[in-house]
């Protein structure tokens, strides 16, 4: 009787461990989808190509034909080179277009995520949403082509994180109060960029209308998409962001990634693409600040690049460690159910 009743009190490890996985189990799974990255991958990926050739549009687009002797990015060059201020004004107008279409779509991702940490905080469902994002596409060429433009290109958000969580449609409503912060946050980050360039060797008064639209150029590749996604007079914690960007140069997530890698590439490339200008070759696109603009948008499209690669694998990462989780829970699963079988079986015997 003594050596029944020790069996009794102390259960085996493994029964132990069979009995555990059911809790043990569903916190990761909890954690890992509030700590899920804000950026949409599988909008994000065919968006940055997009917006590149947006941009590229937006440079080569407003140049008249010329005699047909100049291919477009001549003409650029040499409208740069001859008529600064209008090419450059010109192509802001567009290119501002552009920033705050990408802005306008990496906002609606932060606050989709903002939504969704707030639903399972208290405990409200989204369940019309989940439903809309399961749902297939329609079979047929003109039906992919809709719900790709529906879902991943639509201009101003689209998509998921477009969508009203009562039935999934998706919703017509464009949010603007994010405008005057917006313009207000490029017009101060243009200042700062005149003044830096101000002080790093550019004229005072003899340029100053090149260098002011040079910053202001400047200053949309790399500050307005970030002042639409995270505002920075919303709230403290936004400020802290550009804060810790700035200072740190360390993106927290994948969204933070794919707004400041651009600008820095972009700050980076205007910074360098200054270099050939005191040098004594005597070409024509030596002039300020022809090489400069060209290194602002060559940085910029490096900087996206480079963020694409970057997210795309961490997204490769991330979705072959979750497959090799479901494969161990399975197994962990399939050990638990045939542990107790066993011990009923030995039960049996005795």
């Amino acid at each position: 009787m003594v050596r029944k009743s020790a069996t009794t009190a102390a259960p085996s490890p493994q029964l132990a461990v069979a009995s555990a996985p059911a809790s043990a189990m569903s916190a990761p799974s909890s954690v890992k989808s509030i700590r899920r990255d804000p950026l949409l991958v599988e909008h994000y990926i065919p968006r940055v190509p997009l917006q590149l050739v947006a941009i590229s549009f937006a440079l080569l687009a407003p140049l008249d034909k010329g005699d047909g002797s100049q291919s477009r990015p001549e003409r650029f060059l040499t409208a740069l080179v001859e008529n600064p201020v209008k090419t450059i004004s010109v192509s802001s107008a567009l290119v501002a277009v552009v920033q705050v279409w990408f802005g306008y779509w990496a906002r609606s991702c932060r606050l989709r995520a903002l939504r969704e940490e707030e639903d399972r905080k208290y405990g409200r469902s989204g369940a019309g949403t989940e439903r809309a994002q399961a749902r297939p596409p329609r079979r047929g060429l003109f039906a992919t082509m809709r719900y790709i433009w529906s879902n991943q290109l639509r201009p101003f958000g689209s998509g998921p994180q477009m969508r009203r969580p009562d039935d999934g449609r998706p919703s017509v409503k464009l949010d603007t109060s994010f405008l005057p912060q917006t313009l207000l946050v490029t017009l101060v980050g243009a200042a700062a960029f005149h003044a830096v360039a101000v002080l790093l060797g550019a004229s005072f008064v003899h340029n100053a209308s090149l260098t002011a639209m040079l910053s202001l150029f400047l200053s949309l590749l790399t500050i307005t998409p970030l002042s639409i996604a995270i505002p920075p007079r919303d709230s403290d914690a936004n400020r802290y962001t550009w804060l810790r960007l700035s200072s740190t140069l360390r993106p927290a997530n994948d969204l933070e990634l794919a707004l400041f890698a651009p600008a820095l590439g972009a700050i980076i490339g205007c910074w360098s693409g200054a270099f050939p200008i005191p040098l004594d070759w005597d070409r024509p696109w030596q002039r300020y600040p022809t090489t400069s603009v060209l290194g602002a948008v060559a940085g910029h499209a490096i900087g996206s690049i480079v963020s694409l690669l970057t997210v795309s694998y961490r997204a490769a990462v991330r979705t072959a460690s979750e497959a090799l989780e479901d494969v161990k829970r399975k197994e962990r699963e399939t050990s638990s159910k045939a542990v107790p079988a066993a011990a009923k079986g030995k039960g049996k015997s005795r």
